[in-house]
């Protein structure tokens, strides 16, 4: 019996190049974290998620109860009342938005997250266990 020709690699192949170096591993949000702290502490919940949402949104909040109460006589009982009332709709608004807001925003920190380690993993530099 003969043995079967041993194999070589055609001329110029070379071996795939190793992946690259993943870099440092992004920040990683929990949605549920996200949703919990933004449903209990509305806006200021939002700052788990990002500071920058949170300022940008309890801005919103602020500017419209201070339109709101422009809008008013300028009688300061009446001002307090009716700028209470008319803030409340919006303020409703602003929480759910809250909501949506940080959710969306703790899912793609957690996807970006999920694809560095990943990679991280080919490149063999991440670990879990």
């Amino acid at each position: 019996m003969t043995s079967p020709p041993e194999w070589r690699p055609p001329p110029g192949w070379q071996p795939p190049a190793p992946p690259p170096d993943p870099g440092p591993p992004p920040a990683d949000k929990s949605v549920g974290a996200a949703v919990l702290l933004t449903i209990v502490f509305g806006p200021l919940g939002l700052f788990y998620a990002s500071a920058l949402a949170a300022l940008l949104l309890i801005g919103a909040v602020i500017a419209l109860v201070v339109l709101a109460s422009a809008s008013v006589r300028a009688d300061p009982f009446s001002l307090l009342l009716v700028s209470g009332f008319l803030s409340l709709p919006i303020l409703a608004i602003l929480w759910v938005l809250s909501i949506i807001i940080g959710t969306s925003i703790a899912s793609t920190k957690h996807r970006r997250f999920e694809v560095w380690k990943v990679r991280a993993m080919a490149a063999g530099v991440y670990r879990p266990w």
